[in-house]
């Protein structure tokens, strides 16, 4: 009997267990195909992990401390510290000056002059007038010429302040870089010169204090044309004063004007030139200063007086 039984008994224990082994198997398959399809819609929805195809904004850093760009202040530079080798003086100077030009028509027979003689000279340029002839503000440029501030307007209301003046001055600047690119220079000269009689002692003192506060030299002249004089100065009178001015001295600021109605100055001109040449003058400008000029200016109170 009990043989029987466990004959019985045997091959049913047998048939459960593949049965729950069959059942296991199928129940682990479900689960894994379910958990893997379900990892991969997870996957297919959750935007952290999806590719994104849509163009991405790309944030500037340049407003962090790190990248950051060093601020940039502009302070006119002194001019003994520009790059010029130094040099000693020539034994004779010469700068020729012309104010308040560009004009319509003298400024290019000015030029002209300049180039038969192979001179170089510096135009104080008044920054209205650059605007009106500008392109011949461009011919004085093309040729090289020495080009400083004489103000915007020349009109001696600019001197009530020093806010106005440095106004002024301010304007001009932007006209020559707007026209000929020309970064603001520390050279300039003021209307009527820097003891013109015309501003109140008090307040054109504080604006000379203020442009050499600033790296600025204003310069002014020793030797004068007289063609600046209301009424039109004969040839032989402009080349009688400027020779007679410059017999003792070897280093010369000369003062002129390229103005359409000053009509002697350009017949003037040349004699000038020829006399200064057959001196031994070695004709200079501005932009190349070097420090030894610029000491000898001072020194001779044409700069910064």
């Amino acid at each position: 009997m009990k043989k029987k039984f466990l004959l019985i008994l045997i091959p049913a224990a047998i048939i459960f267990l593949l049965c729950s082994s069959m059942y296991i198997s199928h129940y682990h398959h479900s689960l894994f195909t379910k958990t893997f399809k379900n990892n991969i819609e997870r996957t297919t929805n959750n935007p952290s992990t999806k590719e994104n195809t849509t163009p991405q904004k790309v944030v500037s850093n340049t407003t962090s401390e790190v990248n950051k760009p060093e601020e940039i202040i502009n302070h006119p530079p002194d001019i003994a510290t520009t790059q010029v080798k130094d040099r000693p003086l020539y034994e004779k100077e010469v700068f020729l000056t012309f104010d308040d030009g560009p004009s319509n028509k003298s400024t290019l027979k000015i030029l002209d002059i300049l180039k038969e003689n192979d001179v170089q000279a510096t135009f104080f340029v008044v920054g209205k007038m650059a605007e009106q002839n500008s392109n011949n503000l461009k011919a004085i440029h093309d040729m090289g010429m020495d080009i400083e501030n004489h103000s915007y307007s020349h009109d001696y209301k600019m001197y009530n302040s020093i806010e106005s003046c440095i106004e002024d001055f301010n304007k001009c600047d932007a006209v020559l870089k707007e026209l000929i690119n020309k970064d603001p220079s520390q050279i300039l000269r003021f209307p009527g010169g820097s003891d013109n009689g015309v501003s109140k002692i008090d307040t054109m003192a504080s604006i000379r204090k203020y442009f050499k506060d600033n790296g600025n030299y204003y310069i002014d002249w020793n030797v004068s044309s007289t063609d600046a004089a209301p009424i039109l100065v004969p040839t032989a009178k402009i080349v009688e004063r400027v020779t007679e001015m410059c017999k003792n001295r070897k280093f010369v600021v000369i003062l002129m004007h390229d103005v359409d109605s000053k009509t002697t100055t350009l017949e003037a001109l040349p004699i000038i030139i020829k006399y200064l040449k057959e001196q031994g003058f070695v004709f200079r400008t501005f932009n190349d200063i070097t420090p030894t000029e610029e000491n000898e200016l001072v020194k001779l109170k044409i700069a910064n007086r």
